[in-house]
């Protein structure tokens, strides 16, 4: 705390003790002074800071409710995505199955036809194979009388 200091022409008209006297009192108006102006500076910080923090909360909860609501939108964004993609996920598994449908019946339609082409080609063999089986029997039974004839023959000069 300064310390007052009282001119020397006011302290000859007040005297010593007056002039300490005043300037007790004008050192306890500054410190009171002081104390007031402390308090009206500590209310003015605390209302600036309870509206600061109230502007900052408002603030807060602003930024939070846009975010919300943006994420909100994005995850629906999302899903709908999802859903497109798993519709289409869903017409490409249908287009494969029949597909894969089409390729069994053809597969089943030519293993039918060759099967019928084997049957014929099998019928025809065995036709062929009979048919030759009969031209050696007929062979065998021309060769067989000739021997037959040439044995008797021989027979027939040696007796």
């Amino acid at each position: 705390m300064p310390v007052v200091a009282v001119s020397k022409a006011l302290r000859d008209r007040l005297g010593d003790e007056g002039a300490e006297d005043l300037a007790k009192l004008l050192s306890s108006v500054e410190e009171a002074a002081r104390e007031n102006t402390l308090v009206v500076v500590e209310e003015r910080f605390a209302r600036r800071l309870a509206e600061t923090e109230s502007r900052l909360n408002q603030r807060i909860l602003e930024t939070e409710a846009r975010l919300d609501n943006r994420i909100t939108e994005e995850v629906a964004k999302l899903e709908l995505q999802i859903a497109r993609v798993d519709n289409r996920i869903t017409e490409e598994v249908a287009k494969l199955e029949l597909q894969i449908a089409r390729v069994d019946t053809r597969i089943s339609e030519e293993v039918a036809k060759l099967d019928a082409r084997i049957t014929e080609e099998v019928a025809k063999l065995r036709a062929d194979m009979s048919a030759f089986k009969t031209e050696i029997i007929k062979w065998m039974f021309l060769f067989w009388i000739g021997q037959l004839a040439a044995v008797g023959g021989l027979l027939a000069l040696l007796r």
